[in-house]
């Protein structure tokens, strides 16, 4: 495990054009927000500040809700879709990078790149996946919310034990797109590869996902802070905060695919 961290660093200071796939990663995140941020943000003001919300009974508020600001909604849907794509990309380049440079040594990023753009028919069924279980785990939350009105103790059983199924799902499929780029397994089989890979190690990978977790708020809490520093020039605060996520993204993209191919070679 610690091999994986150190490695994704050593690999960071070595070749620093590994940074590409994260930096154009933030380029369109950035230019995604300044385009969807004006309507996201108002719409955020109606309902927060104003609270311009729709007085109708708790069962058909979603209803309601979602057809009083359908156009705010829609966008930030888009915004969501369009972030997580670009990210899930840039994490698959670097785990088919991972891969290339094991078989052959001395492997090029724009290899992993193309290689990235071909896959994006199976990072968008991921996608898709991710956005279907969401959904039915908001439904889900929204039953037992309404659940709760008519006895709060049967509600509290069912969110505690839907909270630790959605975890354990989460943990036994979080190496999907790492299988799918590193497999070259299609999605249906990335799922079933990920699952088979937890098992006998679901607590390792959720102490892996753990500190990659705390590295990475430690690297962007490192460039809000420099940010913090130089607020006399904005265009500077912003550059210097998109550097260390374009670091964060790089790194958390290569220790999960050294993570996987350590632990599949037995290490």
């Amino acid at each position: 495990m610690i091999g994986s961290f150190v490695g994704a660093a050593k690999a960071l200071v070595k070749k620093p054009a590994l940074l590409l796939p994260a930096i154009g990663a933030v380029i369109i995140f950035l230019a995604l927000f300044f385009v969807f941020a004006p309507t996201m943000v108002g719409a955020l003001v109606d309902t927060l500040v104003l609270g311009e919300l729709p007085e109708v009974p708790l069962n058909f508020f979603p209803f309601y809700f979602s057809a009083m600001y359908a156009e705010p909604l829609l966008l930030m849907l888009v915004f969501a879709v369009l972030v997580a794509l670009t990210m899930l990309s840039a994490s698959y380049a670097y785990a088919a990078y991972v891969r290339i440079a094991g078989k052959k040594g001395g492997a090029g990023v724009g290899e992993a790149c193309r290689e990235t753009i071909g896959a994006l028919g199976k990072i968008l069924g991921l996608l898709v996946f991710a956005m279907l279980v969401i959904f039915l785990v908001s439904a889900a939350l929204w039953g037992i919310l309404l659940l709760a009105l008519a006895s709060a103790a049967a509600a509290a059983l069912l969110a505690i034990v839907a909270a630790l199924l959605v975890f354990f799902v989460y943990v036994k499929l979080s190496f999907t797109l790492q299988a799918m780029a590193m497999d070259e397994a299609p999605l249906r089989e990335a799922l079933q590869a990920s699952w088979r890979f937890s098992n006998g190690r679901f607590w390792a990978i959720l102490v892996f996902l753990f500190i990659l977790a705390v590295i990475n708020n430690v690297i962007l809490n490192a460039g809000f802070g420099l940010s913090g520093l130089v607020l006399l020039d904005d265009n500077l605060g912003i550059a210097v905060g998109a550097l260390f996520m374009v670091i964060s993204i790089a790194y958390a993209g290569i220790a999960a695919p050294l993570y996987y191919q350590r632990k599949k070679k037995g290490k």
